[in-house]
């Protein structure tokens, strides 16, 4: 029995629909995530009797949590923001562009060095200090054999 158009027709649509579920599923990305999980500045310990070092410690956790997709990322730039006497002070640092394969994290440190601060005074006045860091990168993700354009990452995290 021979097939009617109709019956053709509804055939090559659910076949074309099928086909674009599966695309989509297959390249469709999320975006990675990042976090500090550690931030420390000796010159605020007050357990250290000389307060010298004024080097920032960080480790910045990145997690991709794509299936089969890995990430190439640009360098990573760091700004350090310090909010106090009603001054901003800022630092930089660049973490070095590296790749991250699928459903993996990868842990970087950063250490920035600080100036234009007298910690001894900071600590003295016995007051909370705020800080902000921005994140700031280009990825591109790998998927199968290609890679995508270049997307904007951009976070801030108060500590």
């Amino acid at each position: 029995m021979a097939k009617t158009p109709c019956q053709c027709c509804c055939g090559f649509i659910f076949t074309c629909g099928l086909s674009a579920l599966f695309l989509w599923l297959t390249l469709r990305v999320s975006k990675p995530s990042c976090s500090i999980r550690q931030f420390y500045l000796p010159a605020l310990n007050r357990s250290l009797d000389q307060p010298t070092n004024a080097t920032i410690f960080m480790n910045v956790k990145l997690s991709n949590g794509n299936k089969e997709k890995g990430i190439y990322y640009d360098p990573v730039n760091l700004t350090v923001f310090y909010y106090g006497d009603a001054n901003q002070t800022k630092w930089f640092q660049t973490i070095p562009k590296f790749y991250q394969g699928h459903q993996k994290t990868a842990k970087k440190d950063a250490n920035v060095a600080t100036s234009g601060v007298n910690w001894t005074v900071v600590v003295a006045k016995n007051e909370s200090s705020v800080f902000r860091v921005d994140l700031a990168t280009t990825v591109r993700f790998k998927i199968m054999v290609w890679k995508t354009k270049r997307y904007k990452r951009i976070q801030t995290d108060p500590v």
